[in-house]
């Protein structure tokens, strides 16, 4: 039998069947309701038709429950395999990275490289093992044992895992920035060239490695989700099916699975999920081909969770001396929103050169686009754990923020600039320490977990605060105190008012126009990424 890499499994089939059953399960119960309904109640129907049509009705309840245990039984065991799978396959692929460096072991022929990810896969198999060995013992009416009926189970398991094989992940896990940095020197050009082409799962979501790098890896992962996620919508894509497809469908089970009926919801969420993440790697596509004579950088891709994530860079991270990275907030989206993102960093990007001449400063700037977490959405306002009311979404998006900013160059001038929810995401990833973060910009903020601008980590005068008129989210405060009051910050002003460089910038109004063009807050976070004078807020700061 032909060994394959742990390495290059993939764990999205074990994913996409905990899917399938789940959607069996709903139409099993649908079923189960549809003929729980339907007995023979009738007490003018009596006789030896009757009879045998009770007795049918009951022995199609008995084993609809029986298919119904099975499942119940089924789908947490997968889901359990699918989510060990991809953390042994993240780090058989940290073992393989480790070993270059010579901290480890080199990797086994099969693609491991660890005790660990050895245990791992012994705990998956096992737990996997059990489960089934519970379905087989409710089949058969047996005792649940791993051995016995299981073992064919099992068999079947082995020999299909050939099956996890197919498109790598477009994300792995994070490895430490050092570590990575270190591996990546000991690199030949032509080593690089090489990891590059083969393995871009390593090289696109490593924070650390240089702009150009991953920019090119990550296209490579962009291309294979295109064609991962198209099979994915038509898998998906909804007809015309109903419970019945259970029993004289076209297909039976697997046809009603294949492509049934949404089963309350789950199969359409899927669905729409897949849709919407093609339609933002398309979006990121079409920003990254724009032929304005810009550089553009695809510094991170990731269409593994729910939403589509990335960050696209306009300028030369590896070049450019001021590095912003502008993280938006609620409601926006890749596919909808990425090209205007785009648009906003570029004209950004015009103005802090423009800004840094007038210190004599003719370095270059880029500004990152970070779509990078899971930002809320309308539809996620009454739902836990995604709510923009809640700050759930902004610490998950601050971790992965932080480690981001850590891997940028160490010795760049680096300012975010968060707006709305994206502030407090921001302001959470700046406090967490170390991130090499200069300045910190807010706009419109609800508020940033912090009591004061050195409770960020950051000196004072360092987060630089901008309230339009009319723009009720700046001054809610839910997520801590008004940032507009906040000891130690500098409060930049949105009116109309003469730039340092004799233009006159307009008055920003509302919550969403601080980055338009020839406003002055446009012009005072234009300087803060350039290190240019800015024009200060004149008003009295606002009581808590």
């Amino acid at each position: 039998m032909t060994t394959i890499p742990v390495a290059t499994w993939n764990p999205g089939p074990v994913a996409a069947g905990q899917l399938q059953v789940s959607v069996a399960r709903s139409l099993v119960a649908e079923a189960r309701t549809a003929l729980s309904g339907r007995g023979v109640a009738d007490e003018s129907w009596f006789g030896n038709a009757a009879d045998a049509a009770a007795q049918r009705h009951a022995d199609l309840l008995a084993r609809v429950d029986a298919l119904g245990e099975v499942l119940a039984v089924l789908e947490p065991a997968l889901a359990r395999a699918a989510d060990r799978l991809a953390v042994l396959v993240d780090t058989v692929r940290l073992a393989e990275l480790m070993a270059v460096l010579d901290t480890v072991g080199p990797a086994d022929a099969d693609g491991g490289g660890s005790a660990a990810a050895t245990v791992m896969a012994l705990e998956l198999d096992a737990d996997l093992a059990v489960g089934l060995a519970e379905i087989a013992a409710r089949l058969t009416r047996q005792p649940t044992t791993v051995g016995g009926p299981a073992g064919a189970l099992r068999q079947t398991l082995v020999v299909g895992t050939a099956s996890l094989v197919g498109t790598p992940s477009t994300h792995t896990a994070p490895v430490p920035v050092g570590d990575v940095v270190t591996w990546w020197g000991s690199l030949v050009p032509s080593d690089r060239d090489a990891v590059i082409a083969q393995r871009p799962e390593i090289v696109g979501p490593a924070d650390g490695l240089p702009g150009w790098a991953r920019d090119r890896a990550n296209r490579i992962l962009l291309d294979r989700a295109d064609t991962a996620l198209v099979a994915e919508v038509a898998t998906l894509e909804p007809r015309a099916r109903t419970w019945r497809d259970l029993v004289d469908g076209a297909g039976g089970l697997d046809g009603a699975v294949t492509v049934g009926t949404f089963g309350g919801g789950t199969r359409r969420l899927a669905y729409q999920q897949a849709v919407a993440k093609l339609a933002a790697v398309r979006a990121t596509r079409q920003v990254l081909d724009q032929r304005d004579g810009r550089t553009r950088q695809l510094l991170a891709v990731d269409v593994t969770g729910r939403t589509a994530r990335v960050a696209v860079a306009v300028g030369d991270v590896d070049r450019a001396a001021h590095v912003a990275v502008v993280v938006p907030g609620f409601t926006t989206t890749v596919e909808r929103d990425l090209g205007g993102a785009d648009r906003v960093s570029a004209d950004l990007a015009d103005q802090a050169r423009r800004a840094a001449t007038l210190v004599g400063d003719h370095r270059d700037v880029a500004v990152v686009s970070w779509l990078g977490y899971d930002i809320p959405q309308t539809a996620d306002t009454l739902r836990s754990g995604h709510s923009v009311v809640l700050r759930a979404s902004a610490e998950a998006g601050a971790a992965g923020l932080a480690t981001f900013l850590r891997g940028l160059p160490s010795d760049r001038h680096v300012t975010v600039v968060g707006h709305s929810y994206g502030s407090t995401t921001a302001g959470l990833a700046v406090a967490r320490g170390d991130t090499g973060v200069d300045d910190l910009v807010v706009l419109g903020s609800p508020g940033l977990g912090a009591d004061s601008s050195t409770g960020l980590g950051l000196p004072p005068r360092h987060v630089h605060v901008l309230e339009a008129d009319d723009d009720p989210v700046a001054d809610l405060g839910w997520f801590g105190r008004d940032p507009g009051g906040l000891p130690g910050v500098d409060r930049l002003s949105t009116d109309d008012v003469e730039l340092p460089d004799g233009r006159t910038g307009r008055r920003s109004v509302g919550h969403s126009a601080y980055l338009v063009p020839g406003t002055t807050s446009q012009w005072n976070v234009a300087a803060v990424v350039a290190g240019a004078p800015v024009v200060r807020e004149g008003r009295p700061p606002p009581s808590w």
